[in-house]
């Protein structure tokens, strides 16, 4: 994947990964014997090796390396068990990442050989917006990075200083910014997902794409789409102005439907409030995990649409298919084990 970043030196910053070595190599073992363990020309001690150097930064990354892909995938899943076990996010957290993972993989995972190479890449990196109105996306994203730069966002949401008017202010544009680019993502694959379901026409609204209020095969599970729910809410009461610090310091927020009927109330702290903005970004990573699981997939499936054959084993007779990379003299039997010659 082109634009795949290194994360390993921002996560080393906060967590001692050599910690949980044991459990991190435990989650490699088991997901590369469940998807990847079948194609020989992969070795799980690379995995091990290279998973490792990267945290000890013994080694160059390489965005274009399998292994190195990878790992910056079981980086992704398994820093969230990490941080639950610090106690650095909640139960509730770490199973909405999961169970949200787990419902885009199985909507899109059967549908992954419509998409183009460009279609993760978008997916992936944040430097794309995956959206036909660039300069109105491009426009949120700086608006956002301004915030951050300027005003030091979370830290500002706990600084007293600032009146609670202003705090409330700068988490209102910051959390609506995210959220549109975050719906955006939701779109671009909507654009995708309405073919490869054989659906009449693409939706706009996320409680439509995902079938917030319906329950059928495109609902998620319950808390992911709870999750969803009240992100909407929390929305449309900052767009619509709807958050109100009340006289004893906590914010209300409300959301009302087309009938000016209450939809949504909730009494938060000014500090509580990025709790919304965490749950957004949770939710927003896994289309970077999601885009890491497929392109791991295809370019291993690539090589053996290119270099595949199928070889019988003189010694027990059975017949399999092998990718024989350039320079390779022997493969070994995947039934028996026995050394065959090229």
């Amino acid at each position: 994947m082109r634009y795949l970043r290194n994360p390993f030196p921002i996560v080393n910053e906060s967590i001692n990964l050599r910690d949980y070595e044991s459990q991190i190599n435990q989650a490699m073992e088991k997901f590369f014997n469940n998807f990847f363990r079948i194609y020989e020309i992969l070795s799980f001690k690379k995995v091990m090796i290279s998973f490792w150097e990267l945290v000890d930064n013994t080694r160059s990354f390489n965005p274009l390396d399998w292994y190195d892909t990878f790992a910056v995938f079981i980086l992704r899943v398994f820093t969230t068990q990490i941080l639950l076990d610090e106690g650095r996010i909640l139960q509730e957290t770490r199973d909405i990442f999961i169970n949200w993972f787990l419902y885009l993989a199985r909507r899109i995972m059967p549908n992954q050989n419509y998409l183009s190479n460009n279609f993760l890449n978008i997916l992936y990196t944040d430097e794309l917006i995956p959206i036909p109105d660039f300069e109105a996306a491009g426009s949120l994203l700086e608006e956002n990075i301004d915030l951050i730069q300027n005003y030091d966002y979370p830290n500002i949401l706990s600084d007293d200083t600032v009146p609670i008017v202003q705090r409330l202010r700068i988490f209102r544009v910051f959390f609506v910014g995210y959220y549109e680019l975050f719906k955006r993502k939701c779109v671009f694959i909507e654009n995708f997902l309405y073919i490869a379901e054989s659906r009449a026409r693409p939706l706009q609204d996320i409680r439509d794409i995902f079938q917030l209020y319906n329950n059928n095969n495109r609902t998620p599970p319950e808390l992911p789409r709870e999750a969803l729910k009240v992100l909407i809410h929390i929305r449309n009461s900052g767009t619509h102005r709807n958050m109100t610090v009340l006289t004893d310091g906590s914010i209300r927020i409300r959301d009302y439907n087309n009938k000016n009927e209450l939809t949504y109330e909730n009494n938060r702290s000014i500090v509580q409030m990025h709790e919304y903005y965490h749950a957004l970004l949770v939710m927003d990573k896994i289309f970077d995990a999601i885009a890491l699981a497929i392109m791991l997939k295809r370019r291993i499936e690539d090589l053996y649409i290119f270099y595949g054959k199928f070889i019988q084993c003189p010694d027990c007779g059975t017949t399999n298919k092998y990718c024989i990379l350039p320079n390779m003299i022997l493969i070994i039997c995947k039934t028996c084990r026995f050394p065959v010659g090229l």
